[in-house]
């Protein structure tokens, strides 16, 4: 190796060293759902909580059947995308973090393709 060699490799190195590391997903949702209480917004209506930020809703409880809806294009799409997590491996994240957030950790988290919520 030349010293022309090993200079340019010691700045490839050095660009991978101050890249930021990406956060797990778990950290991710974690951050994700430490909104500002002001922030959020809670409805609560026929046992179903719905959360919402900046008017659109993330998460809704139906309490009655155990369910944690998550709006798809804002929560579930992202760890598809960015995780490349598989429907089960996200369902078990939510119901984890997102559970154990919200007091909820018995109910079963689904995506919800659409902007339509329950009650």
């Amino acid at each position: 190796m030349t010293k022309d060699e090993a200079r340019l490799k010691i700045i490839e190195l050095q660009k991978f060293i101050d890249t930021p590391e990406k956060p797990t997903a778990n950290e991710w949702l974690e951050k994700f759902i430490q909104i500002p209480f002001d922030k959020v917004e809670v409805n609560i209506k026929n046992q179903i909580i719905t959360y919402y930020r900046n008017g659109q809703w993330l998460f809704q409880k139906d309490l009655k059947n155990e369910s944690l809806w998550c709006y798809y294009y804002e929560v579930w799409q992202f760890f598809e995308k960015e995780y490349g997590m598989n429907y089960k491996e996200i369902q078990a994240l939510i119901k984890d973090v997102v559970g154990s957030a919200f007091n909820c950790r018995d109910a079963t988290p689904l995506a919800l393709r659409t902007s339509f919520i329950f009650g």
